[in-house]
């Protein structure tokens, strides 16, 4: 019996019709079953980590003294503004000095003590310094001009 070939159009249209919904049916069961039941060669299917969205604490900004200004003959006794505040980790203090006259340095508790800066953590000698109190800990700072130190240009901060 001869197939005319009208006839094997149609009925290969009927086979690619069938495949086609064969493939649906198939799209469909395998989006209706939950990852774990799915297998990519013994591993698991890649998922992106959820993100919670974190909270971080407002930091607070302190100007130094309480206007900011890092200088001699301030009306405002650095240690005494220093110990009415709470500072918190993260919180930053904000200092500003005249460059030609003044520096900023970071040192350890004993060259603060005798305002003797031999090997200073960090020297800062621009006129605007934003400082991150990162760590939970006592940071000592000084002018670190001679004389400076001794007049009053020193500032012990202790953060919680």
């Amino acid at each position: 019996m001869a197939i005319s070939q009208r006839e094997r159009g149609k009925q290969g249209r009927g086979s690619a019709m069938v495949m086609g919904i064969a493939l649906v049916v198939v799209c469909v069961l395998l989006a209706g079953e939950p990852a774990s039941a799915v297998s990519f060669h013994g591993r698991r299917p890649f998922r992106p980590p959820v993100r919670i969205p974190v909270r971080l604490p407002v930091r607070k900004i302190y100007p130094v003294g309480g206007n900011g200004m890092w200088m001699l003959g301030s009306k405002v006794s650095y240690n005494k503004w220093a110990a009415s505040k709470v500072f918190r980790q993260n919180d930053q203090l904000l200092f500003s000095f005249n460059p030609t006259f003044h520096n900023l340095m970071l040192v350890s508790a004993a060259e603060y003590v005798s305002c003797s800066p031999r090997k200073p953590i960090a020297i800062y000698r621009k006129g605007k310094v934003s400082f991150n109190l990162a760590k939970r800990e006592t940071y000592f700072f000084i002018c670190g001009i001679p004389g400076h130190c001794q007049a009053g240009m020193k500032m012990a901060v202790k953060v919680l």
